[in-house]
């Protein structure tokens, strides 16, 4: 699941001009998990207008114009991360039957 892989919060805070406050940090942490406005604002004891006005503020801090970009760019980031080797032995090598011997 995206979410379980998605970059830390933290990874983005330290981005040029993220001064996230505590709060705005929570929201993004929701909004990395892909979380509705209702679903922050109910987990966070908030008006949902609230969490629409963190949402876009923390957006605008981290540079990004929608969550669509927001996305992206973990998208982006988690095809980066290394995947880890299996080892040979996990799984029966398969060879076209032209190249086996």
């Amino acid at each position: 699941m995206l979410g379980d892989a998605v970059p830390r919060t933290a990874e983005f805070s330290r981005l040029p001009g993220a001064d996230l406050t505590n709060r705005e940090q929570e929201v993004l942490s929701l909004l990395l998990k892909r979380r509705s406005n209702e679903e922050i604002a109910e987990e966070l004891c908030l008006a949902q207008q609230t969490v629409k006005n963190y949402v876009s503020k923390v957006l605008q801090k981290l540079g990004f114009g929608s969550r669509r970009e927001l996305f992206r760019s973990v998208e982006s980031r988690v095809d980066r991360v290394p995947r880890p080797r299996t080892r040979s032995t996990d799984f029966p090598e398969t060879r076209p039957s032209s190249l086996a011997s």
